[in-house]
């Protein structure tokens, strides 16, 4: 990737993420920001179902619940809280001390289910197909849990996305911005309901193959709740991760977990023009427009503006990955760290990176261990960025590229990352 392309990157970075607050901590990453927002949600839904902006059926159901369902071949999730018995929801307080006794150290005791509508119908599952995939897997990846101490979870389920005749407001910013923080937030667990089934609801004004449904993939909502639980979360591979926290329940041997991790999509990437604006699928439910590109650019701006630690170790990246990256970076205005071990990378990656780190006035490290195809050329590049001028930030506030070379150059990481190999 060229400097110049890089630097068209960073002013596009700088002008989204000017409206980002600067002393706002990173609320993706703080435990108790997740609570207080759940909390809300919750309370807001029990004592103002005719606000707007808590009109939706989000449930927080009680994993031991629905677990207790395996045998039932005929049970069906509940499309509003009106038709749950007392003992099937769970309170934010009872996820709060179930966190604190657990010995999680990233991972919240909280499922986010990422679905579709499998038909217009009120049930919106009625043949079951999503309400069997979760049962079962809670029952296949229960001990996951409970060897972290974790013995009750809840499962964070929205049927509806957006409503149809729902207005943009405060309120429904507020409540879109809730919404990115379920699936982005570095400590929930994302749950995928991908198997096809009975048709998907028909797309406003888009045509459907005959005779066929969306499948979870074609789906834009399905596609942007993807790749915002890619955002943070460690790779499920990574010694870092409590559990998998990124699961594929449509496989036909069972939840997978073994996939490739995708590298950050540009906050636009959703919108008219753009590729996943103009090749995906969007329903009345989840509208382009006015849902599924401002929830998306909305929560990557505020997440990547404010986050001080990226982690893509062990996400399986080469150089493709890594320059997509470098398109993204610009935006981490406050990022210090950024792990990228047991990796792909190459010297074609790495320099791409390097240039736009130039661009981050907080950065600290980039850490590179396990990356055998990085040469001499790469960490050159590291040096020559610390020796270039971008044009933002100013050269006093610049992380030292050169002494990060030099300091990298006599320790074991290095030599370490020539031969792939664990010091």
């Amino acid at each position: 990737m060229s400097r110049l392309a890089i630097g068209i990157a960073a002013t596009r970075a700088k002008r989204l993420a000017m409206s980002a607050d600067a002393a706002e901590p990173c609320r993706y990453t703080d435990e108790d920001a997740f609570f207080d927002e759940l909390d809300r949600d919750q309370r807001l839904r029990v004592v103002g179902r005719h606000l707007d902006h808590v009109s939706k059926p989000l449930l927080l159901l009680r994993a031991t619940w629905l677990k207790g369902h395996h045998t039932d071949r005929q049970f069906r999730l509940p499309a509003t809280r009106e038709e749950l018995p007392a003992e099937a929801t769970i309170t934010v307080d009872e996820l709060r001390q179930i966190h604190k006794e657990s010995s999680a150290k990233v991972a919240l005791p909280v499922i986010v289910l990422s679905h579709f509508r499998r038909t217009a119908e009120h049930s919106a599952d009625p043949h079951g197909i999503t309400a069997r995939l979760l049962v079962d897997a809670l029952v296949k990846r229960w001990h996951g849990f409970t060897r972290r101490g974790v013995q009750e979870l809840g499962v964070l389920i929205d049927w509806c996305g957006w409503e149809e005749g729902m207005e943009a407001s405060p309120s429904a910013d507020a409540s879109l911005m809730r919404q990115g923080l379920w699936f982005a937030h570095a400590g929930t667990t994302v749950w995928m309901a991908t198997t096809k089934g009975v048709p998907a609801e028909p797309a406003a004004g888009l045509s459907t193959p005959s005779g066929e449904g969306h499948s979870y993939w074609a789906l834009g909502h399905c596609v942007a709740e993807f790749a915002l639980a890619n955002l943070l979360k460690p790779a499920n591979n990574s010694s870092t991760a409590d559990w998998p926290q990124l699961v594929d329940l449509g496989e036909e041997d069972g939840p997978d977990v073994a996939f490739d991790r995708p590298a950050p999509l540009t906050p636009l990437a959703f919108h008219s023009g753009q590729r996943h604006g103009e090749d995906l699928v969007y329903t009345a439910r989840a509208p382009r427009d006015s849902f599924v590109a401002p929830l998306f650019e909305r929560t990557c701006v505020e997440l990547l503006s404010t986050v001080e630690e990226l982690n893509f170790s062990g996400a399986r990246w080469g150089d493709k990955e890594a320059v997509q990256l470098a398109h993204v970076l610009p935006l981490c205005v406050r990022l210090r760290v950024l792990r990228l071990e047991n990796n792909d990378l190459g010297d074609v990656g790495v320099s791409a990176l390097a240039v736009a780190m130039a661009y981050l006035p907080a950065f600290e490290t980039v850490k590179l261990l396990g990356n055998p195809r990085i040469s001499q050329r790469g960490m050159a590049a590291l040096a020559r960025a610390g020796g270039s001028k971008p044009p933002e930030p100013p050269p006093d506030r610049r992380p030292s590229f050169a002494r990060m070379a030099a300091k990298h150059a006599n320790l074991p990481m290095l030599s370490a990352v020539r031969a792939g190999r664990s010091p």
